[in-house]
């Protein structure tokens, strides 16, 4: 008799420490749900809804809403750079001189005529281009 009661009372305290664990694994997964709501943003709440609402459509309904979610994301993407990239050209522009005087260099006149004539016109070069240009004194 001493037997059976000893086990009754083991198999007791086994069953009280397996219900304590299965209730710590609960109030675990609680605190662990709760963590992650508070972490999770309007943004966030809102992709986890429209994902469980996804998972119930059929797969082919499932890619073509991936598709147009995906192109619709990289499309923003896009439009963003492209404003980045707009804002940074006006930016350089805006930072650029407006005229750089170090690239034109003025020469004497060459020919005999032109100072014959008594003109006081001289040739000039564009050193970033190359262009020749006049330039009356």
């Amino acid at each position: 008799m001493r037997k059976g009661k000893n086990r009754e009372a083991q198999n007791n305290s086994i069953d009280k420490m397996i219900q304590v664990m299965k209730d710590n694994a609960a109030l675990r997964q609680i605190k662990y749900q709760e963590r992650q709501e508070k972490a999770m943003d309007e943004t966030d709440m809102f992709f986890m809804s429209m994902c469980k609402m996804t998972k119930k459509l059929p797969p082919y309904e499932q890619t073509k809403i991936k598709l147009t979610l995906s192109n619709a994301v990289l499309q923003a993407q896009m439009t963003v750079q492209e404003k980045d990239n707009e804002n940074a050209q006006q930016q350089l522009q805006l930072t650029r001189p407006l005229s750089a005087p170090s690239s034109l260099y003025i020469f004497p006149p060459q020919d005999d005529a032109l100072l014959s004539a008594g003109s006081s016109r001289s040739t000039a070069q564009d050193i970033n281009t190359g262009t020749p240009a006049i330039v009356s004194k």
